[in-house]
């Protein structure tokens, strides 16, 4: 186990910080989304992207979607044996992507659709299906 994760050190890192992220917009999406609008806890965000509460629930309802994709794909290329290089880039990566996606979520940044935040989670997400990809080829 100690060289999976030696080897795959990149990818490894890359999980826990999403995760450690997604539970610091859990918070924030508690203290914006919650007590500082009028929204329900498990019901669609009140509001629209003018306002940073609706923001914040809506980049952390996001990231719970997109996190299991790419851990599972992630844990898959890493048991897979895929290369090592590939896996710990596109892990590496698709952070990347996702640190910048939330960066221009949180700033109200470009147009509500078909702006910077959505080529941003396109390339997200075309990173996490090469990702998955790799580690389907790696077992075949």
């Amino acid at each position: 186990m100690e060289q999976l994760i030696a080897t795959y050190d990149l990818t490894v890192l890359s999980l826990i910080v999403l995760s450690i992220i997604v539970l610091l917009q859990c918070l924030l999406g508690a203290v914006f989304g919650l007590v500082m609008s009028p929204s329900v806890p498990g019901e669609t965000p009140v509001g629209d992207h003018n306002d940073f509460g609706h923001r914040a629930l809506r980049t952390y309802q996001n990231s719970v979607e997109n996190l299991p994709a790419f851990a599972v794909a992630a844990i898959a290329a890493m048991l897979a044996g895929a290369d090592p290089w590939t896996v710990n880039t596109l892990a590496a990566a698709h952070v990347g992507t996702r640190i910048l996606y939330w960066m221009v979520y949180y700033g109200g940044v470009g147009a509500h659709a078909g702006g910077p935040r959505t080529l941003i989670y396109v390339t997200g997400m075309t990173l996490n299906l090469a990702l998955a990809v790799v580690a389907l080829l790696a077992m075949l």
